[in-house]
């Protein structure tokens, strides 16, 4: 929970390269799920200036894009994952991908997103307050990540 892009692009990096590492060649697919306002492309190149994901690719698969690249980190808006399965799935700032949804729409998007993870979800958010219905939904006790 934070509202600097930096520091949770950051978080979410060091979770992808720890994805990376613990599953080598068998590596899962990945997709970071935003809100509709979020400007990809700064996003993807504050997380390439960061230098964390060193050769591990990241696309712009909004808008129907589709990646030729298996072994990447694909970002997706959250309105556009329909059908769509992943291993490993990130909410970025959920919590203003959701905002100003009704109750209804919020679970329906909180639902598209928890069923395309397979082994792995994760969220970050911009802040706790005035977020509870949403932050309820999410094991807040585990703040390191484990991956065994």
């Amino acid at each position: 929970i934070s509202d600097d892009v930096e520091s949770k692009t950051k978080w979410i990096s060091n979770r992808v390269v720890d994805i990376f590492k613990y599953y080598g060649e068998e590596m899962p697919s990945v997709a970071i799920l935003v809100g509709d306002d979020v400007n990809i492309q700064e996003m993807i190149n504050i997380m390439l200036d960061q230098n964390i994901l060193n050769s591990i690719p990241i696309e712009d698969c909004s808008e129907n894009r589709e990646s030729e690249t298996k072994k990447c980190v694909r970002i997706f808006r959250l309105s556009d994952v329909k059908g769509m399965e992943f291993e490993v799935v990130f909410f970025y700032d959920i919590d203003k991908a959701l905002e100003g949804q009704t109750m209804k729409m919020m679970r329906r998007y909180l639902y598209v997103g928890v069923s395309r993870a397979t082994s792995h979800l994760a969220a970050t958010f911009t802040q706790e307050e005035g977020n509870e219905e949403i932050i309820k939904y999410f094991d807040r006790t585990k703040r390191n990540w484990r991956i065994k």
